[in-house]
């Protein structure tokens, strides 16, 4: 146990900060879509699988995975994503690789100061993702950041999960409803 908190605390603090340092406001309503024609098959990562089902339209669940976390196969601007969900953050966070599949693209000297963490600060860029949809769910215009470096799973943060009707956790399973 305190070995898998060791490498899931980075994490955790990476997206208190994000969310601490990200300006706030109010986000715009989200627009939902029909459901999407095509199953969307997870990214490859390093996490543990994806555990969802499709219950109804507008309601998504999510099974816990082994290591006590809950993960979304996504659709964002039209590529797979997996993504953590992460409550605690404001905006969504995407890694270098999931940005790029995108066509999200930085170089250095847009990078700018988005949090700070145990190892110093942390670098990132404001983007807009046009469309993110997690099964049924899904968003216009939401707020996120790439992080390039120390990120190994992109967040589903705040900037989607508000514009959700509800997210609820019972027992093993989290509910994302409409």
């Amino acid at each position: 146990m305190r070995r898998m908190w060791k490498q899931v605390a980075p994490l955790f603090v990476l997206a208190v900060l994000v969310g601490w340092f990200m300006p706030s406001g109010n986000p715009s309503p989200s627009t939902v879509a029909p459901p999407p024609s095509t199953q969307q098959q997870p990214a490859q990562s390093q996490t543990p699988a994806i555990a969802s089902q499709r219950t109804s339209v507008g309601e998504v669940v999510l099974g816990r995975a082994a290591d006590g976390h809950f993960y979304a196969a996504g659709d964002a601007d039209g590529a797979a994503v997996k993504f953590l969900i992460d409550t605690g953050a404001s905006v969504v966070a995407l890694t270098e690789d999931d940005a790029e599949r995108l066509g999200q693209y930085w170089h250095p000297g847009e990078l700018k100061v988005v949090g700070r963490g145990v190892n110093g600060t942390v670098q990132g860029k404001q983007i807009v993702v046009k469309r993110l949809a997690i099964g049924d769910l899904s968003a216009d215009n939401v707020p996120a950041v790439i992080i390039p470096e120390g990120l190994h799973v992109s967040l589903l943060g705040q900037s989607f999960l508000s514009r959700v009707g509800s997210v609820s956790i019972a027992e093993n399973r989290m509910t994302l409803k409409n």
